[in-house]
């Protein structure tokens, strides 16, 4: 479990009355952890990730482990692989989240290609975005960085999108680090 996934199901958990009866896509959903809280929040969720490796199946059998907490077909889960998916063949969505999918450069570009799709059919869709920088030291800068998270910045202030930093100090629901590292972030069309 990745910390940007926790600090986006804590943030949905804190804020759960701006999510109640909202469609919600969930991008690399992994365990589906975002997608079981968003629904325990009674939002509509399809959560998506990768077909391969018992991905999907793991995010069935948690949603089966918690069915207790979430409305009975509240969640679908299904394939998506943002290399090949375009936004229209998914439906519309009020909110898309994304939690800790900004690691590498080349999945970094196609889920920034799916934004600028999804938006130019939806001006309405926001993404809330959570992530870890995760910070490396390079010969080239001499110094420790967060390649992946500037990588990200560099290509979002290209695009004709509206960027808000959100503050990450809001009640903590899951035990983990919250550190400054941290960071979650809206992306709309401006």
């Amino acid at each position: 479990m990745w910390r940007g996934s926790l600090l986006l199901a804590d943030y949905l958990l804190h804020n759960h009355d701006q999510i109640k009866d909202a469609k919600i896509l969930e991008l690399g959903s992994g365990t589906g952890l975002s997608s079981i809280i968003a629904a325990f929040c009674q939002a509509r969720v399809t959560a998506t990730d990768i077909d391969g490796h018992g991905i999907l199946e793991r995010i069935q059998a948690n949603l089966q482990r918690n069915a207790h907490l979430v409305k009975q077909n509240s969640v679908t889960v299904r394939a998506l692989d943002l290399f090949t998916h375009k936004y229209r063949d998914l439906g519309s969505f009020d909110v898309i989240i994304a939690g800790d999918l900004i690691y590498d450069d080349d999945i970094t570009d196609a889920f920034l290609e799916f934004i600028s799709q999804t938006l130019t059919v939806d001006h309405k869709v926001q993404f809330l975005v959570s992530l870890e920088k995760r910070y490396v030291f390079t010969v080239a800068d001499l110094d420790t960085v967060a390649p992946a998270h500037d990588h990200f910045l560099n290509k979002l202030d290209t695009m004709d999108v509206t960027l808000e930093f959100l503050d990450t100090q809001f009640k903590q629901y899951f035990c983990y680090d919250r550190g400054d590292e941290m960071v979650l972030m809206k992306i709309k069309s401006k």
